[in-house]
């Protein structure tokens, strides 16, 4: 499960007594580490953490476990890149990481797929089938949302009035599409 935001209580202690506290009256009870284990197993993925309470400040060990377990997570994640480290990596589009030694390489491959992806789109029929493909493709289902297709092709909006090639392609995508939601919903 991938979780964009984790907010963890580690704490009901406070050694505070704000009126405006929206917590209540502070408790003796921690978060225990067993706790931290059942989150981590059942998270794939978490984009940001915030440590609340109570007052976080005052369950230290449970915050530097959260952070060594982790670290772990992150080092087993990183093993078949060859890092050991995220200090080693660099982010890429889409989420992913690569080590920053092989970032060169990563990039004269994304230079030679973009290439050739240029010269799949010079012919026509090839054309309407990636639109036709990547319209069925973004987020896995069908879209005629125009900007996130032609987003997704490296064109934008403008380009369906401008490139005549790619609104023939456009076109035909469309009506592959209608055709085949016909024939699915007929028979």
């Amino acid at each position: 499960m991938y979780v964009q935001d984790l907010i963890l209580e580690v704490t009901r202690r406070c050694n505070m007594a704000c009126e405006h506290c929206l917590r209540g009256d502070a408790q003796n009870m921690d978060m225990s580490t067993e706790v931290v284990d059942q989150i981590l197993e059942h998270c794939d993925s978490i984009g940001a953490v915030t440590f609340s309470g109570g007052e976080p400040s005052l369950n230290i060990p449970l915050i530097r476990y959260f952070g060594q377990k982790t670290d772990e997570e992150i080092k087993e994640c990183l093993k078949p890149i060859g890092a050991e480290s995220l200090h080693e990596c660099v982010s890429v589009y889409g989420g992913g990481v690569i080590k920053k030694s092989d970032s060169e390489k990563f990039l004269g491959m994304l230079d030679r797929h973009n290439k050739e992806r240029s010269l799949f789109m010079k012919n026509d029929r090839k054309l309407a089938d990636l639109v036709y493909k990547t319209m069925c493709d973004v987020e896995y289902f069908y879209t005629g949302d125009k900007e996130e297709v032609l987003r997704y092709l490296g064109k934008s909006p403008e380009d369906l009035w401008t490139d005549i090639r790619l609104k023939k392609a456009w076109e035909k995508a469309e009506a592959r599409h209608k055709r085949l939601a016909r024939k699915t919903w007929i028979g």
